[in-house]
């Protein structure tokens, strides 16, 4: 079974939709190896159903056995080659929650084996959940101080403590270690996440640009999909909040300079949609305008950017 949960006004719901399930392969594979469902998570009588399946955010693809065993899952948007690697993981399973769950039954003390489960069990429930911290925890027992799974547990581990006790106070510890660990990215979104989701404009914009500007002023060592994502959150992040739009500009422009000839189209329009964002909040509307184009001759079926070139139009 593949169950999708969403909700009405989710706009990764809806670009999940229109763009990764329209996707031919993808749709191929489903009609002929899945019974689909989806959940409505927004609707008062699926709330019970939310709580069971442990649902905090939208959307989320769960994947069950015929057993009603949750296989693996999903959490957040993906793009068509990430949910077609998955779809191949769950109907061979291979690397899937069940599976390498399984297997830490039998090997517990196998710390390769722990870092999976661990990952795993995170996604599944919430970062801070009991379970996975009890992993986390014990992750960080077994390996040495100073080695990339020890620092990388301890990440894991505050990032829980951050969501759980709402503390960040020790994963920004841990993220000032110096050290260039590329996961350091995922605990900087981490902060910012949890000032976003508290409300606290003034945190969420201090530590978005310090954050970044920490990335850029890095960007030889840190070089990688990971920043060049985080620093397009970063830029339409500032849109949202109306502030830094003149470095969120830069840093956007430097993203798109530095992504490769072959890059595939769909995230090509992402990164040139987040673009035409900022130039639309810097009311620079006609050079706005020409972006969002660009976006339509990659992904000429979109209507959310055939859509936006109408609001873009009209303040024209």
């Amino acid at each position: 079974m593949l169950i999708k949960f969403y909700g009405d006004n989710c706009s990764y719901c809806v670009k999940l939709d229109k763009t990764t399930l329209k996707d031919s392969a993808i749709i191929n594979l489903i009609s002929k190896d899945f019974d689909c469902y989806k959940v409505n998570t927004w609707k008062k009588e699926n709330s019970e159903i939310r709580l069971k399946h442990r649902i905090w955010t939208e959307p989320v693809i769960i994947f069950k056995n015929a057993n009603g065993e949750e296989i693996d899952r999903i959490v957040g948007y993906v793009d068509s080659e990430k949910l077609l690697q998955e779809l191949n993981n769950v109907t061979s399973g291979k690397d899937t929650y069940l599976s390498i769950k399984k297997q830490y039954e039998s090997d517990s003390i196998n710390q390769e084996l722990l870092l999976k489960y661990a990952e795993k069990e995170t996604n599944i429930g919430r970062a801070g959940d009991e379970a996975s911290q009890k992993l986390w925890y014990r992750l960080i027992g077994l390996t040495s101080k100073g080695c990339y799974e020890h620092y990388y547990a301890r990440f894991r581990y505050y990032t829980g403590v951050l969501w759980k006790d709402e503390n960040p106070d020790s994963l920004i510890s841990v993220l000032a270690a110096p050290n260039t660990y590329d996961f350091k990215i995922d605990g900087f979104k981490s902060i910012i996440d949890f000032f976003n989701y508290k409300k606290e404009t003034v945190n969420t914009k201090f530590y978005s640009k310090q954050y970044s500007d920490y990335l850029f002023e890095n960007r030889e060592v840190y070089k990688s999909d990971k920043m060049n994502s985080f620093l397009d959150t970063y830029s339409w992040l500032m849109t949202e909040c109306n502030e830094n739009l003149d470095n969120a500009l830069i840093k956007i422009d430097y993203v798109l300079l530095n992504i490769s000839a072959d890059f595939d189209s769909t995230k090509r329009a992402g990164l040139l949609d987040t673009k035409s964002q900022v130039l639309w909040s810097l009311n620079r509307n006609e050079e706005a305008l020409q972006i969002v184009d660009e976006c339509i001759e990659l992904l000429p079926d979109n209507e959310y950017l055939k859509e936006k070139k109408d609001k873009i139009e009209q303040e024209i």
